[in-house]
């Protein structure tokens, strides 16, 4: 039985015992994951049942809420109230609405009072309790008549729930078509009695057994489509399984048969330590490493001693991808890799001998070896070299040793070809002696860098014959030396590490470099890296970060001395600098004033000077010149103009410096280790350091202005409003307040322009200043308006006389200068003490006295109490009226005037009212406001437009109604006249219809504007009625030339009727009348005596109170309906 049998044998029994196991393990396997199947199938379905009588619990507690918190469910159950069942169940519908079984209300003793339960859809009164526990709030599960009730109780409260009585109870049965959706069917309850196991599989079904308290639900589903995909996959695992079997074991016979093929030869290859034969195979894939095949020839040389079966070596020659020849005098042998390498035939190449190939030097060596070895001696040669062959010149790698061949002493030689290796070689030399790469290798068994690029001089000015092995730690930065130790702890922990650090170089100064270092451990520790000098980046990646750092400390404000002590421990932070300095000019010098970082001592005999030859050239007195805002010197080395600083310089460490101009005579000046870095890029960063510097010195000063501003007004240079209450604030004495106006300074600044005007209140001040003593304070505080803040505590009528002539006499008398003009002002104003109201309030107080102020006679008015209620009460009626206007809530009421003979009413006066708060507004005051707001043409419209509406229900009455309107002066335009015009027309009425009613002083104040106004009323036919006739005036020359339809008779006239000079001027106003064919109405009527008089008298209508007051609209209908 050979070898090959023995194994096969042996492989069939291994076979058998694999396939015994996997069988056992397949079914197993098909246990288990059916069983995982199934419990993870069966949890599904029960988290599908909690799912699902958890909704229906929710149901059933949000519908026992709904109706046991509720007021109406609680006065049921304690009144019985049959109304509750009608309104809630009437319908017969409410069960079946809520989707639940039943409803039970019971009382506090658990008796029965009302329930409803489903029968077939249908609802029935409940006339016997189930046998629920009504005594637990909360969840009840009964069975009941085999079915599963889900019960719910709670207590019946009010909405609040601060009161409670009785009880609420709703269920609903638990039934298959609650689980429909879910596909289980529920088959059965099982009472007291819980399983352990939840599941089991019958045939094709599912069997859930469902735990609930005291019940066990049972339920089925079908699972037969389930287990049918799951018998399929497991066929497809078992068909899977036996196709793994035996591709396996068609794997195994080839290879039994494959390593027992040549086992002869394996036997002998392995007795004489030839196991390296796959490593040979091996290093095919790499390029043939030169030391490896070195190890290749040599293990040829055992293979082919040992063996004495050379066709199976020649055979294993034959394969190798490289060059074998066996040599005398000339080539006995050659594999046919040389055939094809050198492309030559069998007959040239025995015709050749391989020492021709080398040059001189080398062919007498290896003749000499080769002599050696004839007498015994075995030697291996081993050499790189040129050969030659057909005018080509090729780079090889050769092994040779001695050999017995046809029992002739030869020598075999290897060779590889590393032409293309060679040349790749020369061209990446070349390439990384020019590249921004130091690449370098240390080996640190030989514990010494063994390979460095020339290119390394370039950036540090040290050739590569001067690095040792201690260079490195020598030229690191001091601050970088620990990093940099940490760092190769953690090179040799993750096999590769990526850092920045600072080289020393040759002339001392610095470069950043950014470094990839791999590490690798095999008989030594191999650590292979190149770096590239990024000092440039860097730098602009610090002064970046630098540049962040202080724009975020000059968001909030600082001074000027923290910004530049800031900004300088910054720079020095970055390490882009060593050394700062900050310069200010002193008698043509630049002094330092303040210095940062490290080389203080460079300070001591540091001379600069302005605009004085060598001194100064260097960067500070580039910087100061008028031209410049920054002056360089990129490298201390070879900068001629740094001549006079230079030893001083280097001798610090300083081998560049650069200095900004900050203002004109303050410089920063920084110092640094590194040369040639100042990019424009570099340069526009240390620019915008520099703009967000004086940036922050603009705001500096712009916040100081308006801190300055916030007390003090910039027209007068006096304290303004902010200042007085500050300072009113701290004054706790008595004082006295005089607030000064002058009077029309805004008819100065319309006719002389605002820069005089502003002279003026200049001009005004300085007097002002002048005249009070020197504890009192005077603020301007507004545009004309100027406060005496006068420290006494004296307080009569002379003190305040004193001061309003002193005031009077100053502006009024003697005026003030200005550009050789004289300028007379007249001034008023309030004043107020101390002691007459309380500190907080006493400036609100002095304003409401000048509202009074501004119309008086006096120049100035004194603070009363009741001032305050006044003034309060006007700036209410002033919103008032401005919401009456925005939401027109005025009112038209009407007065009644009636015919003197007939007592029938033949018009209406149209009157405004205005209610707040369920109370009618004093009208008086309230058009005095309107007025001075110059807002009474919009009350106007109002009311046009009310009365409008309301004439044509008077017309229903009677046809020949007349309406009065009381205008004022701001009414006589032409925009009144078209809207007026247009609302009549647009509302087809008459103008005939309408009376205009003004006052005599208004009518009188503009003649030409009333006359005019009066006669576009009269072309439409508008009359004109004039209303409180003879009281403004003592002559009517004015009044006489306005064409007026009506005369009123006032109010204070008809009081005093019986009065014989009363009597006369009544006459006189209704001889006026008749003149010019015009009525008179006497207004204020109130007694029949006074009625009869004006008859007497020839009046010819009546309005008053005799006859009716002011009315609304639907009491003015009704009224004209009795008198029309």
């Amino acid at each position: 039985m050979n070898i090959y049998q023995k194994f096969f044998k042996y492989y069939i029994f291994f076979v058998f015992i694999v396939i015994v196991l996997l069988i056992g393990n397949f079914y197993l396997f098909h246990f288990n994951l059916l069983n995982n199947f199934l419990n993870e199938y069966s949890n599904k379905q029960k988290s599908q049942i909690d799912f699902i009588i958890k909704k229906e619990k929710q149901h059933l507690k949000e519908i026992a809420y709904d109706w046991a918190k509720w007021n109406d469910s609680y006065n049921f159950v304690k009144t019985k109230n049959k109304k509750f069942i009608f309104s809630n169940f009437g319908g017969g519908n409410t069960l079946l609405n809520l989707g639940i079984q039943g409803m039970v209300f019971l009382d506090d003793n658990c008796n029965l009072i009302y329930g409803r339960y489903l029968e077939n859809n249908k609802e029935k009164i409940i006339k016997k309790l189930p046998p629920f526990d009504y005594d637990k709030n909360g969840f009840h599960i009964f069975l009941l008549n085999n079915k599963i009730y889900l019960v719910y109780v709670t207590d019946v409260t009010t909405t609040k729930m601060d009161k409670k009585y009785g009880k609420l109870v709703v269920y609903k049965i638990l039934n298959n078509k609650l689980f429909e959706q879910s596909g289980l069917k529920l088959i059965k309850f099982i009472h007291n009695k819980k399983y352990k196991s939840y599941y089991k599989i019958k045939g094709d079904k599912l069997i859930l057994y469902y735990p609930l308290k005291n019940i066990t639900l049972v339920f089925e589903k079908d699972i037969k489509s389930k287990l049918l995909f799951f018998e399929k996959y497991n066929l497809i695992i078992l068909v899977y399984d036996i196709f793994i079997l035996i591709l396996l074991f068609l794997l195994g016979v080839y290879f039994i048969r494959k390593l027992t093929k040549d086992i002869d030869f394996i036997f002998e290859t392995l007795t004489v330590g030839v196991k390296k034969t796959e490593y040979i195979k091996k290093l095919i894939n790499y390029n043939y490493y030169l030391s490896e095949f070195e190890k290749l020839a040599q293990v040829f040389q055992i293979i082919y001693e040992k063996l004495f079966n050379y066709e199976k070596i020649y055979n294993i020659l034959e394969e190798v991808p490289f060059a074998v020849m066996i040599y005398k005098d000339n080539i006995l042998y050659a594999n046919k890799f040389v055939f094809k390498w050198l492309n030559t035939t069998q007959d040239e190449i025995k015709k050749l001998n391989p020492l021709d190939f080398l040059d001189e030097p080398l062919k007498e060596k290896v003749l000499e070896v080769n002599k050696k070895r004839e007498n015994g001696e075995n030697i291996i040669l081993k050499y790189k070299t040129f050969i030659n062959y057909r005018d080509k010149e090729i780079y090889v790698f050769i092994v040779s040793f001695p050999v017995i061949y046809n029992n002739i002493k030869a020598n075999m030689v290897f060779i590889i070809d590393l032409t293309k290796e060679y040349e790749i070689e020369e061209l990446l030399k070349k390439i990384l002696d020019n590249s921004p790469f130091v690449i370098f290798e240390i080996k640190n068994c030989k514990n010494k860098i063994v390979n460095i690029s020339k290119n390394i001089e370039k950036y540090i000015g040290v050739k590569t014959n001067e690095i040792n092995d201690d260079w490195w730690g020598k030229h690191l930065h001091p601050k970088d030396k620990e990093k940099f130790l940490k760092d190769q702890i953690l090179l040799k922990e993750k096999g590769k590490v990526e850092h920045i650090y600072r080289l020393r170089k040759k002339d001392n100064s610095y470069i950043w470099v950014w470094e990839h270092v791999f590490y690798q451990k095999q008989r030594c520790e191999n650590v292979f890296g190149f770096w590239i000098n990024y000092t440039k980046e860097e730098i602009l990646k610090r002064l970046n970060i630098t540049l962040g750092n202080i724009n975020k400390f000059l968001i909030s404000v600082k001074s000027e001395k923290e910004i530049i002590e800031y900004v300088c421990e910054e720079l020095i932070k970055s390490e882009v600098f060593k050394f700062a300095w900050i310069g200010k000019i002193k008698e043509n010098m630049v002094i330092p004033v303040r210095h940062f970082g490290e080389g203080k001592e460079y300070l001591d005999d540091l001379i600069i000077k302005i605009n004085n030859g060598v001194l100064s050239k260097g960067p500070t007195g580039q910087a100061l010149d008028n031209n410049n805002i920054i002056g360089i010197n990129p490298n201390t080395f070879t900068n001629e103009k740094i001549i006079p600083w230079r030893e001083n310089q280097l001798k610090n460490g300083f081998y560049s410096s650069i200095a900004i101009k900050l203002i004109d005579d303050l410089t920063i000046n920084l110092y640094s280790e590194y040369t040639d870095f100042y990019t424009k890029e570099v340069i526009d960063l240390i620019l915008s350091i520099r703009s967000s510097v004086i940036m922050a010195f603009e705001k500096n000063n712009y916040i100081k202005t308006l801190k300055h501003l916030t007390f003090f007004d910039d027209i007068t240079g006096l304290g303004n409003l902010n200042k007085f209450k500050k300072d009113l604030n701290e004054y706790n004495k008595r004082f006295i307040l005089c607030l000064i106006n002058i009077k029309d300074f805004t008819s100065i600044n319309a006719n002389f322009g605002f820069e005089y005007g502003n002279l003026v209140l200049k001009k005004v001040g300085e007097k002002l200043k002048k005249h009070i003593k020197k504890d009192d304070e005077i603020y301007r505080i507004y545009n004309d308006r100027f406060l005496l803040f006068l420290k006494t505590d004296k307080w009569n009528l002379e003190v305040i006389k004193s001061v309003t002539d002193r005031i009077h006499h100053v502006f009024s008398n003697e005026g003030i200068s200005i550009d050789d003009n004289r300028i007379y002002l007249e001034m008023n104003g309030s004043i107020i003490s101390s002691q007459d109201i309380e500190k907080e309030k006493v400036f609100e107080g002095l304003i409401y006295a000048y509202v009074f102020a501004k119309n008086s006679v006096n120049k100035f008015v004194i603070y009363e109490p009741w001032m305050h209620k006044e003034v309060k009460e006007r700036i209410y009626l002033k919103e008032l009226l401005f919401k009456a206007i925005r939401e027109k809530l005025f009112e038209v009421y009407f007065q009644p005037i009636v015919d003197i003979n007939t007592y029938k009413v033949v018009q209406f006066e149209a009157l405004l009212r205005l209610k707040d708060k369920d109370r009618f507004i004093n009208m008086e005051k309230f058009i005095n406001i309107a007025n001075e707001l110059q807002l009474v043409p919009e009350i106007t419209k109002i009311v046009v437009e009310k009365v409008i509406e309301y004439i044509k229900i008077f017309k229903n009455v009677k046809e020949n109604i007349g309406i009065s309107i009381n205008i004022s002066k701001f009414d006589m335009n032409k925009n009144f006249l078209e809207f007026f015009k247009k609302s009549i027309l647009n509302n087809k009425l008459e103008f005939k219809h309408f009376s205009m009613e003004i006052t005599e002083r208004e009518s009188v104040e503009d003649t030409e504007l009333t006359k005019n106004f009066v006669k576009e009323l009269k072309e439409v036919g508008v009359k004109l009625e004039i209303d409180d006739f003879g009281i403004a005036y003592s002559n009517f020359k004015e009044t006489v030339d306005i064409d007026f339809d009506i005369l009123k008779i006032d109010k204070s006239f008809v009081d005093k009727i019986f009065k014989e000079r009363i009597q006369i001027a009544v006459r006189s106003i209704i001889f006026l009348a008749k003149s010019f064919n015009a009525k008179t109405i006497a207004e204020g009527v109130e007694t029949k005596e006074q009625l009869e008089k004006l008859k007497e008298l020839g009046v010819d209508y009546i309005q008053g109170y005799y006859f009716a007051k002011p009315m609304p609209f639907s009491e003015a209908i009704e009224y004209l309906k009795t008198n029309a």
